[in-house]
């Protein structure tokens, strides 16, 4: 059976490997800043194609992710942000 959407986002999430801990997809320096999570959680907001358990599965996975990479990410508001 083929992947969903949401189960190959999870995965991309996931292999990122380690020593990109920190570090944005894509960029050696750049780090997620308060405006990029909030633009993030604005977008999957706006997937209503999606069931809101699956928009709530998608944000789950960016918040775990999120969580490790940024000391000062606040999961809560990001949940609330993602409108799940």
């Amino acid at each position: 059976m083929p992947k969903t959407k949401v189960e190959e986002l999870m995965e991309a999430l996931k292999d990122r490997g380690p020593g990109t801990e920190g570090k944005a997809v894509g960029s050696v320096d750049e780090q997620f800043t308060k405006k990029h999570f909030e633009a993030i959680a604005s977008i999957i907001s706006d997937f209503h194609f999606l069931s809101v358990v699956d928009r709530s599965e998608v944000a789950e996975a960016f918040a775990e992710y999120f969580e490790k990479i940024s000391p000062r990410f606040d999961r809560e508001q990001f949940i609330i942000a993602c409108g799940v």
